[in-house]
């Protein structure tokens, strides 16, 4: 899981204030101290291109089908049996923050961040066609987003001027607004019970929402650096019993749901950490590096019972802006500024050295 909205906006303004001139920018990433000078060995099983800017997000569909979202506007979908693109959704008129699948891989919602969100709906029996079912106008300063674990509810966070997250009904069409922040909405996710709603933001602000009692139960900071603030990506482990939060800070932070208590940090990181995902039985989490413009993009794979780091390598020659596994844990989706998306075997990292 990962957010987006604070560096999109700072993207964004840049490339509109700007245009016309020549520049070494960014590309919305902090830039580290550090240089890394590891070299990328590994290959990978499956390199997807086509995307004509950064990979901004994510998310597999099943084993079988990834989507990829992308600052140049558009949307793919590819089958990884054939490595071929079946999709293009060129909906969008502005640069694309990040999408969200629901867990029953039916639904897709698509944020530009001054655009509002798209909801599609995949229809599996036609070929998985993916019909526009109505655009979400309602926030156009949309920021982060979430399905919830019934696919019926759409977690959403709005605004620059106002920092607020919404709960979006698909069914009904209706919203209500539950957390009010000071800050960037920066990542949103449910617990897989459905019970608790986590939200972080770019003070370092981690908000634990109770969904049926609805009121916050819990409102921390974390991952302080004295150079930065941010707290960039969460994601709840399979059991929900922990979360797992990635930082401008470079670690990993791991949160108990029941007393929000910090159990232990995963260290190691250069670079701010963009993206984080857990491996579908819990055992394993990949995070994704996100240095300078030119920085490499270096991917991490943790045993989450030891908290040893397993595995470390450049990923791609640019910084990784989204990770995830694939469903049946087999396979780990990168997603970086070079504009391709790669896909790694779990079991052929993990049997090799470290480079």
């Amino acid at each position: 899981m990962h957010g987006t909205g604070r560096n999109d906006l700072v993207k964004t303004l840049f490339v509109r204030i700007f245009a016309g001139f020549i520049f070494v920018s960014v590309a919305g990433c902090a830039i580290s101290k550090h240089e890394d000078a590891r070299e990328e060995t590994m290959q990978p099983l499956i390199v997807l291109e086509g995307h004509t800017k950064y990979i901004s997000s994510l998310a597999f569909l099943d084993a079988k089908h990834l989507v990829s979202a992308s600052f140049d506007e558009t949307i793919k979908v590819w089958d990884l049996q054939t490595e071929k693109e079946l999709y293009t959704l060129d909906h969008h008129k502005e640069q694309i923050g990040s999408i969200a699948v629901s867990p029953d891989g039916n639904n897709l919602a698509s944020r530009a961040l001054f655009e509002g969100i798209i909801y599609w709906k995949i229809d599996h029996m036609v070929s998985n066609q993916y019909r526009l079912q109505k655009r979400i106008q309602t926030w156009q300063n949309v920021t982060a987003i979430a399905f919830s674990p019934n696919n019926i509810t759409l977690a959403i966070g709005e605004g620059y001027n106002k920092h607020v997250v919404h709960l979006y009904n698909l069914l009904t069409s209706s919203s209500q607004a539950i957390i009010n922040l000071d800050s960037i909405i920066e990542a949103i996710a449910f617990s897989p019970n459905n019970k608790i709603l986590v939200v972080t933001s770019s003070n370092n602000t981690i908000v634990f929402y109770d969904l049926i009692a609805r009121k916050k139960i819990r409102l921390m900071k974390g991952h302080f650096d004295p150079e930065s603030e941010g707290i960039d990506c969460v994601a709840f482990s399979p059991d929900g019993s922990t979360v797992a939060t990635g930082g401008v800070d470079r670690a990993i932070r791991i949160w108990s749901v029941n007393t929000g208590s910090e159990l232990f940090s995963l260290i190691g990181h250069k670079s701010p950490v963009k993206s984080i995902s857990f491996s579908p039985n819990g055992k394993l989490l990949a995070s994704g590096e996100c240095g300078g413009y030119n920085a490499a993009g270096v991917l991490k794979i943790w045993d989450f019972a030891s908290h040893q780091e397993l595995k470390s390598f450049s990923a791609h020659p640019k910084p990784i802006r989204a990770v995830s596994f694939s469903p049946d844990g087999k396979l780990i989706a990168t997603g970086s500024e070079d504009n391709t998306v790669k896909l790694w075997e779990v079991s052929k990292l993990l049997s090799r050295p470290t480079s």
